[in-house]
């Protein structure tokens, strides 16, 4: 067992946030997620994240207070969106324990477990099958899904009670986190980062395209540090198309940078269907009047600034065969490359599991597979994919023309992108049917920042009386 003193040190400084209040806890627990291989705790092939630890605190509390409060006894209430994720969370639960006793010694699967001696598939990598059998990640995947669940519930909870600023403050000073880990990685302080890097995890931070070595901040490797910087680039991005603030187009040319500096195909595709998705909708909200022109006017200028800029570097300097050289290896090369062929073997091996139970799932953690729809089908199931789904569009799922305010619906069209973004990366690089803390903490600005009425949607009312009625007999809170 390894403990690192500097882990309690940032655990410390998040319980001392605590302190002062909820949303500063909160703020401080989400600044530690851009710190992905940062652990206080090694146990053999178990990392304690500092950041899991920092949020099972938040959740332990929240939970103690509940239990302690007048209103202990009373049912609670969920948004639509919770109510689905609740049930994906107890499928989840019943098929990690149950499909692999059905289903051991019956089918061939990549294993998340280490240390399983297995048969290979292919010269060209060590990733091994074996006879599907209970493991420890029919455990530990589905306690990530489980804390990943409970931080959205909680962010809910506590933007209903204390609005949805903490949650933008939050995201704000993740990607400035974000930003300033890249920034060290770029000028070399190689040393000051490995501080940090202290999860039990193997670290890919020394390799490079075509001799350039990748930014991955204090991530084990170049695809993390792309598909997280590209979300929240898209955040940032769509915060500074609606505020105007000067921090938020900063932290989006940061992340964004980093991003391209990550050198990973996951984080090109994110990126760009980041960029499509904020043209789409600065697009459609402009042509409908609804978003000052201004906005309009910012969209204009940086991106006739990008494209001066980028005409300049291309015309004065060789940037533009080095570029070609990097999409050529990463993106018309990629299905070739080492990593492509073993991920390119989960993914097939994840889809013939799925066919192989009949549709049901090997159990969730019970196999390694690439790509969100793969995973999804292998571990879960046809059930698991119409749950995850139903998730995302319960999440998604808001007119425009039914916002409170203006500050409600830029809240939502950041958290969207954000989600779209994420969930494009998931598509072709996820391994896990996790989709994370911050994916969720997205989801619960986008399920706040909605009109009450697609809010108040729960277990005890299941119809879609008006707000002023349901108030009135009773079924809700004013």
């Amino acid at each position: 067992m390894q403990i690192f003193p500097v882990g309690f040190l940032f655990v410390a400084f998040f319980l001392l946030a605590r302190l002062k209040s909820p949303q500063a806890g909160f703020i401080a627990a989400m600044s530690l997620v851009p710190l992905g291989a940062f652990a206080f705790l090694n146990f053999g092939d178990f990392s304690f994240i500092a950041y899991h630890a920092a949020f099972l605190i938040m959740i332990a509390l929240a939970v103690a207070r509940h239990l302690i409060s007048p209103k202990r006894h009373q049912f609670p209430r969920f948004e639509l969106a919770a109510i689905f994720l609740l049930i994906l969370i107890f499928y989840a639960l019943v098929t990690s324990q149950l499909m692999p006793r059905i289903f051991a010694g019956d089918v061939w699967v990549f294993s998340l477990q280490s240390g399983v001696v297995g048969q290979r598939v292919s010269p060209y990598f060590y990733s091994t099958v074996s006879l599907l059998q209970p493991s420890s990640g029919n455990i530990s995947q589905p306690i990530y899904l489980v804390l990943s669940a409970f931080v959205f519930l909680l962010a809910s909870r506590m933007s209903r009670r204390y609005g949805t600023d903490f949650l933008d403050k939050s995201i704000f000073l993740a990607a400035a986190v974000n930003g300033t880990m890249g920034a060290l990685d770029f000028v070399g302080a190689d040393a000051f980062l490995q501080i940090f890097k202290t999860a039990g995890y193997s670290f890919m931070v020394d390799v490079g395209v075509s001799g350039v070595t990748r930014i991955v901040g204090v991530f084990t490797e170049g695809s993390a540090m792309g598909g997280i910087s590209a979300v929240l680039f898209a955040y940032m991005m769509m915060r500074y198309l609606d505020t105007g603030k000067r921090s938020a187009l900063i932290l989006a040319a940061l992340n964004f940078l980093w991003g391209v500096l990550a050198l990973s195909s996951t984080g090109f595709v994110a990126l760009a269907s980041a960029g499509t998705f904020i043209v789409w909708r600065s697009g459609r909200l402009n042509l409908s009047k609804r978003i000052n022109p201004r906005i309009a006017l910012r969209f204009l200028v940086v991106s006739a600034l990008m494209i001066v800029g980028f005409a300049f570097i291309l015309l004065f300097t060789n940037f533009g065969d080095t570029a070609w050289s990097f999409i050529d290896k990463l993106i018309f090369q990629k299905g070739t490359s080492l990593s492509a062929l073993e991920r390119g073997s989960w993914a097939k091996r994840g889809i013939a599991v799925g066919f192989e139970t009949y549709g049901l799932g090997a159990g969730f953690g019970s196999t390694l597979s690439n790509g969100l729809f793969s995973v999804l089908f292998s571990n879960l199931g046809v059930v698991g994919i119409v749950l995850y789904g139903a998730f995302l569009f319960s999440i998604l799922r808001a007119p425009r023309k039914e916002f409170n305010s203006a500050i409600d619906l830029g809240l939502y069209n950041a958290a969207a992108a954000s989600i779209v973004t994420f969930t494009v990366a998931q598509l072709i690089s996820a391994t896990t049917a996790d989709p994370g803390i911050l994916f969720m903490v997205f989801a619960a600005i986008a399920v706040s920042s909605r009109p009450a009425k697609y809010m108040r949607w729960t277990l005890l009312d299941r119809t879609r009386r008006p707000i002023e009625q349901r108030i009135a007999r009773g079924l809700i809170d004013p």
